[in-house]
């Protein structure tokens, strides 16, 4: 599907409409798109660091090599292992991708309302 952006005469909006059809598939004003892009920025700048909690996480598995018995090192591990699993749920890491794509198409967007 190609569309065409038409700023309305004399206001702050724009129309994107379906260029086989003609319908109007979306209505966008700049500064609402730019507050909802500054927002998704915000909201992502939040989480913590993906990688560097990876980093930490294999840090606290080395450290704990071979500190007890092999059957106490398998609990901690696993234990470790379900607070990872929590965590990420809880942080709602599983939402970042698709914060990301939001933000990406939002950014598209906005270099599309001149």
């Amino acid at each position: 599907m190609t569309t065409t952006l038409t700023r309305l005469p004399g206001s702050k909006w724009w129309t994107e409409t379906d260029d086989d059809t003609g319908e109007v598939v979306g209505s966008y004003k700049k500064s609402n798109v730019t507050d909802r892009i500054q927002e998704i920025r915000d909201i992502l700048d939040s989480y913590p660091d993906l990688q560097q909690q990876e980093n930490d996480f294999n840090d606290v598995l080395v450290a704990i090599e071979n500190k007890w018995t092999p059957n106490k090192n398998e609990r901690i591990v696993k234990m470790l292992n379900d607070m990872k699993i929590s965590l990420t749920l809880k942080e709602g890491h599983i939402n970042i991708g698709q914060l990301q794509t939001e933000l990406d198409n939002l950014i598209a967007l906005r270099d599309r309302l001149i």
